[in-house]
């Protein structure tokens, strides 16, 4: 493990099901209410209809935000107001985390399909603010979103990410693959992932599969014995 991130220096986390477990139900909580957004603002009645052309955008963009954006020219701040109305109640404070994320050495960013103000609330719940050092949202993507690869090249243009000395964690497999097309390593944060979600990968496509995303933080920190100063 240490050997291919000796000399990482950025450290580049998605959101939502990675910096916390899938099982706090925040992405079934928010695809409910994209539904319901869904069906009042496009005069849908009928929930299969919604949930379909939900799941086709979020397919073909990466976010079903960029399809209705595309194709219906919703109000983006309309959106992010309903969908991420979220009660985070479930996400606890995780010191573990905080300390992992303390003692890498270098930057560590967020990367995020989300809006800056929901990844916020979701790093104030975790007790991890103070430990990330940039959030890339969607709107700094300019609204092109993960996969996209155009939202990789912005992200490593906005903050000077040397991809050789990068290392990116997420959950959706396909959103790992133009990480590594630039040169990042890729960590898969392994999960109950359907199989259409997969897109053929399997995990020899991932330098790293992680079931434990403090342990393998930790186990890092351990081989590398790196400190709060380094």
């Amino acid at each position: 493990m240490s050997t291919l991130l000796a000399d990482t220096r950025y450290w580049i986390f998605d959101l939502d099901n990675t910096l916390y477990p899938t099982k706090a139900g925040i992405t079934r909580q928010s695809g409910l209410r994209m539904r319901n957004f869904l069906k009042d603002r496009l005069a849908i009645t009928d929930d299969d209809e919604a949930r379909t052309l939900q799941h086709r955008y979020f397919r073909d963009y990466g976010l079903t935000l960029v399809g209705l954006i595309r194709h219906h020219g919703v109000d983006v701040q309309d959106y992010f107001d309903h969908v991420y109305d979220l009660d985070l109640s479930a996400i606890a404070p995780s010191p573990d985390l905080a300390t992992a994320l303390a003692v890498l050495p270098g930057r560590r960013m967020v990367f995020t399909n989300s809006p800056t103000e929901h990844a916020e609330r979701v790093l104030d719940r975790l007790d991890c603010r103070a430990q990330i050092d940039a959030i890339f949202s969607i709107r700094d993507a300019e609204f092109e979103a993960k996969p996209a690869p155009a939202a990789y090249r912005r992200l490593v243009e906005t903050h000077g990410v040397a991809p050789d000395r990068a290392v990116m964690f997420e959950d959706i497999p396909r959103n790992l693959r133009p990480a590594s097309d630039l040169g990042m390593r890729t960590a898969w944060i392994r999960g109950d992932m359907p199989e259409h979600l997969m897109d053929g990968l399997t995990e020899r496509d991932f330098d790293f599969v992680v079931d434990d995303l403090v342990g393998f933080l930790a186990r890092m920190a351990a081989e590398r014995q790196w400190g709060a100063s380094t």
